[in-house]
């Protein structure tokens, strides 16, 4: 079988020598041959995998797997592994995608945030509007008492309007070790999407904030997921974002 040194094989799939002795170099792409001068010699069959390691580099997929991919024999195996590196690159291009229509967008007090999922303790609740504060300091203390560090708190709108019956949600670390009542549901909430508008204080006015958050949704075409979140964080859970989940943008072609 016939063998093509590195300048042709350069010429024959496109990539810069240097970018070959790199790929020899990480074990990506060893050459088929090297003589006793260090000439590297490639073969026929190694074009279309060069190619394929140069197109994954560009898409900026991690060498490690890279070469997981390019260590894996079996086709359908391999074939599987490139499916899920291909699920992820299309995952970050929706992203990029929706971050820079973003970016083109009217800011006004909303961002554009990739939300982390998290593990929810999930309690039913009635009060006024903005009088949830003394429900959340009554579960708050007794998560203190059980020695359960809360990091996030959550308030998600069910019916009513004065009084609001709502979700009160606590993010912790893991449910395991908690002696869970039956009034009480758990939810691992996925990560994902979502446009958030900064809180003020969770007053009369938040019913208000709601609205623009949903009309700055409507008006810049983001389509809604699920339900707005009020989400509470930091040392006194004074930092607070109103979180709507939306549903990647492809454009209007769909």
């Amino acid at each position: 079988m016939s063998l093509m040194g590195i300048q042709e094989f350069s010429h024959k799939t496109g990539i810069a020598k240097s970018a070959l002795r790199f790929y020899e170099k990480k074990d990506l792409l060893m050459p088929a041959k090297k003589n006793e001068k260090g000439y590297r010699f490639y073969h026929q069959e190694q074009v279309k995998e060069a190619r394929m390691i140069a197109n994954l580099r560009l898409a900026e997929v991690p060498l490690e797997s890279i070469k997981e991919w390019n260590g894996i024999v079996e086709p359908v195996r391999r074939k599987d592994y490139l499916d899920t590196l291909l699920q992820s690159i299309q995952k970050r291009v929706e992203i990029l995608q929706n971050s820079i229509r973003f970016l083109k967008g009217d800011f006004q007090d909303v961002s554009l945030i990739e939300k982390e999922p998290d593990e929810i303790l999930w309690y039913e609740a009635t009060a006024q509007v903005g009088k949830f504060g003394p429900l959340f300091q009554e579960r708050l203390r007794e998560f203190d008492r059980l020695g359960v560090p809360v990091h996030a708190l959550y308030l998600k709108y069910i019916s009513g309007e004065n009084p609001v019956h709502a979700h009160m949600g606590f993010g912790i670390q893991a449910c395991t070790e908690i002696d869970i009542p039956q009034n009480v549901s758990v939810e691992t909430m996925q990560g994902g999407l979502c446009i958030a508008l900064p809180g003020r204080s969770a007053d009369d006015h938040i019913k208000q904030h709601y609205h623009q958050l949903l009309e700055y949704a409507s008006q810049n075409r983001w389509y809604p997921a699920g339900p707005i979140i009020e989400w509470y964080r930091g040392p006194s859970f004074s930092h607070f974002d109103l979180l709507l989940p939306v549903v990647n943008w492809r454009g209007d072609n769909g």
